[in-house]
C-alpha cells in the first residue's frame, strides 16, 4: 500500500471510530430497527474498508462513507420493501435524550416520516449529521442546486407540519 493509501485508510478508520453513534443513528433513521441498523453499519464499514483505495482525497472520507451507508440502507429498504413507523418507546435511548419532550419528538418524527426519502435524506444529513450541502450533493450524486431545492422544500413542509402538529395538540 502506498503512503497516501495508508493515510486514507487511517483517516477512514478514525472517522468511523469517532462517528459511530452518528453513523448508527443515520442507519436507524432509514431502517427503523436496531438490529438492521447495526447490520447496515457493519455492511457499510466492510464495503468502505474493502474499497478505501477508491478515495482520492482524505477530505472526502466523510461524504464518501455516508454515500456508502445511505446506499446500503436504501438497498435494504428496496429489498425488504418495508416502511415502518416507529413508536417513541422503540427508539434508541440516545435519540430520546436529544429531545426532552416526547410530544415534540412525535410531531417532528411524523413530519420527517411524511417526507419523500430523498428530501428526508437531505434534511437528516444536513441537520442531524451536520454535513455541508456540497458534501450532501456528493453523497447523493446530485447537483448542488437540486440538493438546495430539496432542503428548502423539505424545510417548508416540515414547518407547516410542525405548526399543524402544535395546533392538533392544543385541541
Amino acid at each position: 500500500m502506498s503512503t497516501l493509501n495508508n493515510e486514507i485508510y487511517a483517516a477512514l478508520i478514525e472517522f468511523i471510530e469517532k462517528n459511530q453513534n452518528s453513523i448508527y443513528r443515520l442507519a436507524y433513521s432509514y431502517v427503523k430497527s436496531q438490529d438492521t441498523a447495526l447490520d447496515m453499519v457493519q455492511e457499510s464499514i466492510y464495503k468502505a474498508i474493502k474499497a478505501h483505495n477508491k478515495i482520492e482525497d482524505i477530505s472526502s472520507v466523510k461524504p464518501w462513507f455516508y454515500k456508502i451507508l445511505v446506499n446500503t440502507c436504501m438497498d435494504e429498504l428496496r429489498r425488504s420493501r418495508r416502511i415502518i413507523a416507529t413508536a417513541p418507546e422503540e427508539l434508541p435511548e440516545e435519540m430520546e435524550d436529544c429531545l426532552s419532550d416526547k410530544a415534540d419528538y412525535m410531531v417532528l418524527h411524523n413530519a420527517l416520516e411524511s417526507l419523500d426519502t430523498e428530501t428526508k435524506t437531505v434534511i437528516v444529513l444536513r441537520y442531524f449529521e451536520d454535513m455541508k450541502l456540497t458534501e450532501i450533493a456528493k453523497v447523493l450524486e446530485e447537483n448542488l442546486n437540486s440538493v438546495k431545492s430539496r432542503l428548502y422544500r423539505g424545510l417548508r413542509s416540515l414547518k407547516v407540519q410542525m405548526k399543524e402538529g402544535e395546533l392538533s395538540n392544543v385541541e
